[in-house]
C-alpha cells in the first residue's frame, strides 16, 4: 500500500514476488495505489513473467478492507523520506506481520522478531526469505501479528498522537 513512486521501491517488491513465487506458486500479491511508476511496474511484471499472481488495484478507498485480505504487509521504500507510515500503522492495526526495508522512521514502528521484520532497502532477497518465513509459519505471523496490533493500541491512537501534540506545544 503505497503511491507508485520512485521512492517506495516498487520493483523491489516485485523481485521478491517472483522470489517468492519460485517457492510458492499459488502465492499472490496486491499493490494498492497509483501513481507516475505504474507503467514501468507493469511492464516489469511483464518481463519477470509473474501477472497472473500480481494484481494492481489502484488508488482505493477500502484500505482496511484490502489489508484484512493480506497474510503479510511489505513496504519495500528506499531511504530517501519514509516518515510515519500509515501503510505499516495499518498493516499492524489490522493484526497483520510486516516486512519493512530499515529506513526512516520504519525501526521506530516495527519491532524487529516481534511485530515483523526489518531488512535492508534494495535486498529483494531478504524480503522474500521473510515473507517466506511468515508464509510457512502461520503461527509466526500470528504472533507477529497481535504483537503489531497491540503496539498500534499502546502507541499510535488517535488519542495517544493528540497526547503528544499537546506535550510538544507544552
Amino acid at each position: 500500500v503505497a503511491m507508485l513512486r520512485p521512492e517506495k521501491a516498487h520493483e523491489i517488491f516485485l523481485q521478491a514476488a517472483a522470489r517468492v513465487l519460485k517457492q510458492l506458486p499459488a502465492a499472490h500479491f496486491l499493490i494498492v495505489g497509483e501513481g507516475p511508476e505504474r507503467p514501468r511496474l507493469e511492464a516489469l511484471v511483464r518481463t519477470l513473467g509473474i501477472g497472473p499472481h500480481v494484481h494492481f488495484l489502484g488508488a482505493r478507498e477500502e484500505v482496511p478492507a484490502l489489508v484484512s485480505l493480506f497474510d503479510v504487509g511489505v513496504l519495500s521504500s528506499r531511504p530517501v523520506v519514509e516518515t510515519l507510515s500509515n501503510a505499516v500503522l495499518e498493516y499492524m492495526a489490522a493484526g497483520k506481520p510486516v516486512v519493512a526495508t530499515r529506513v526512516g522512521s520504519l525501526p521506530d514502528l516495527v519491532e524487529e522478531g516481534r511485530s515483523g521484520f526489518l531488512v535492508e532497502s534494495g535486498d529483494a532477497a531478504a524480503i522474500a526469505e521473510r515473507v517466506l518465513q511468515l508464509l510457512r509459519d502461520p503461527a509466526l505471523a500470528e504472533r507477529m501479528g497481535k504483537a503489531g496490533q497491540e503496539r498500534v493500541r499502546r502507541h499510535y491512537t488517535v488519542e495517544q498522537m493528540d497526547r503528544r501534540y499537546e506535550e510538544l506545544f507544552e
